[in-house]
């Protein structure tokens, strides 16, 4: 079938390639994948609390598909998302994840994250993904705005499996920690790092006792000024 000289797969074609956009190449990409509803989906297995089986979990899906993630040595989680650090600048040869293709990192991304997580879980979940360029000197950064995120929500999180709304209600991240400190003679500096910080995965092994970003950026930079051939 044909009109206008083209069959009707290269018409169906060019209008797919209209919003075929691809990441700019040799310069780092962020994939964050976070879990949709998961507030809900999570309280009803595990409460207001903290869960250590959750964490678990985040690790053993973050393990598995960063593998499937080419050109990541290094990422970052927190509660119900994970952040991924894509180069493909290590040598001239590197290829890119599937040549950036913003349509295919976002929609794998989700989907491996999905996937994993259910099979885990035990039920279906969703995650959702955002992929973007991002320039050397603000990855480092970056992640240091979501380990500040991490530590709000920690402390948030701990205000609440011990005061109620009310009580919590207008309190900054210090005045929580001094009720907890005051009422309940809870430390909150004495939680697992891992739970105030969040984790990372570094050459694909698990860090639980990762540092305060904006004290030891080499930790990060490692990974973004790369030498290369």
């Amino acid at each position: 079938m044909k009109k206008d000289g083209l069959n009707i797969g290269e018409r169906m074609k060019r209008y797919e390639e209209v919003y075929a956009f691809s990441l700019p190449r040799r310069i780092p990409v962020i994939v964050r994948i976070d879990g949709r509803a998961f507030h809900t989906i999570t309280r009803k297995r595990f409460g207001k609390n903290w869960s250590r089986e959750f964490t678990e979990q985040m690790i053993a899906m973050t393990k598995a598909i960063i593998k499937d993630i080419q050109g990541c040595d290094f990422c970052y989680s927190q509660s119900d998302e994970v952040s991924f650090l894509l180069t493909d600048y290590q040598t001239i040869n590197t290829d890119a994840w599937f040549g950036y293709d913003l349509r295919k990192v976002i929609s794998i991304s989700a989907s491996l994250a999905s996937a994993f997580f259910s099979k885990l879980y035990g039920r279906e979940v969703c995650f959702d993904s955002r992929a973007f360029s991002i320039p050397k000197d603000e990855i480092v950064n970056y992640f240091i705005w979501r380990q500040i995120d991490a530590f709000r929500n920690a402390v948030q999180m701990a205000g609440r499996e011990y005061f109620s709304h009310q009580q919590l209600h207008l309190k900054s991240c210090n005045n929580i920690q001094e009720m907890l400190f005051q009422k309940k003679g809870i430390n909150f500096n004495d939680y697992p790092t891992f739970r105030r910080r969040g984790f990372c995965l570094v050459n694909g092994k698990e860090d639980l006792k990762i540092p305060i970003f904006t004290k030891n950026r080499e930790y990060i930079e490692r990974f973004v000024y790369i030498r290369t051939d």
